[in-house]
């Protein structure tokens, strides 16, 4: 394992031993409140339907975690475009109801208009704690877009965010990119029917057929723009399987060949990474990709 993987590795161990500390810290306090009505023959309990407090107020460990991914969100510089508190400002929009994975892709390898951070100024530990804010910001499921926001009306990035919120099983946050289309883009009617379709196979969790459906669309509306886009996309998704050790990284590859053909300057660099990844040359493979990122 090179040096890559180990700091990789270190780091996700940190924040996930941290998790499993206040699960266990659950499961016993659980366990000590049960033993304790028993044994006072208290029949009280919390009422029916009520939502118990937030994992951050209900176990310092976890908050401490929430802290420290304010802190490094604060110091990285994220209000100077998301407000303070994620809230969303005139030039960025809202994060809450991006979940983790999302929050962390974002962060190590952005799409969109979004700058990337150097390895020195945010690492994946950063980016893990971050992400762990982001995911506790609550508020409306989906509901990004601030009323100051200056909404971008072209089709593809919504569908590009689309396609990763289904990646990484945020359905709510697909919704509100295809809603968003639907209602603020102006489409014609045949895009808009084409729009409800993949909002039905969404609804119905059938995300890989919404996921190519929604790629088939953005060729359709814009060729050169959306392979420009998938190749963005999908090389990122794979980066980031790579990073977390998944073997997923291929297939978006492959997925990515299929969609944009012969017809994309990086096809040919794209074709060299999968090759490399079919031959275990895992660091090669990644610098590949980066090349493409950037």
């Amino acid at each position: 394992m090179n040096s890559r993987s180990y700091l990789l590795l270190a780091s996700v161990t940190v924040i996930l031993g941290s998790i499993i500390i206040v699960l266990a810290a659950l499961l016993a306090t659980s366990g000590r409140d049960n033993v304790a009505s028993s044994q006072t023959g208290s029949t009280s309990s919390p009422q029916a339907g009520a939502t118990p407090p937030p994992l951050v107020q209900r176990f310092p460990e976890y908050g401490q975690l929430v802290a420290q991914g304010k802190a490094i969100f604060d110091k990285a510089g994220c209000p100077s475009c998301h407000a303070a508190g994620g809230v969303g400002s005139d030039t960025a929009p809202a994060l809450a109801g991006h979940n983790r994975r999302q929050v962390i892709s974002q962060l190590l390898n952005p799409l969109g208009a979004m700058p990337p951070f150097i390895p020195s100024k945010l690492s994946r530990q950063d980016a893990e704690l971050v992400a762990l804010y982001v995911e506790n910001l609550g508020g409306a499921g989906g509901a990004h877009i601030h009323p100051a926001y200056q909404y971008e009306p072209d089709p593809i990035p919504h569908l590009s965010m689309a396609i990763v919120a289904l990646a990484y099983n945020n359905q709510l946050d697909a919704l509100h990119h295809i809603r968003d289309i639907i209602q603020l883009s102006d489409p014609t009617p045949e895009l808009i029917q084409e729009l409800n379709s993949i909002q039905v196979d969404i609804e119905a969790s059938r995300f890989v057929k919404a996921q190519f459906n929604m790629q088939s669309l953005m060729v359709m509306l814009a060729p050169q723009e959306a392979r420009t886009a998938l190749t963005k996309l999908y090389s990122t998704l794979a980066l980031d399987a790579m990073q977390n050790g998944a073997i997923s990284a291929a297939s978006y590859l492959d997925n990515l060949l299929t969609q944009i053909g012969g017809q994309n300057g990086d096809a040919d660099t794209i074709r060299e990474a999968v090759n490399l990844l079919d031959e275990g040359q895992y660091d090669q493979a990644y610098q590949k990709l980066e090349l493409i990122q950037h």
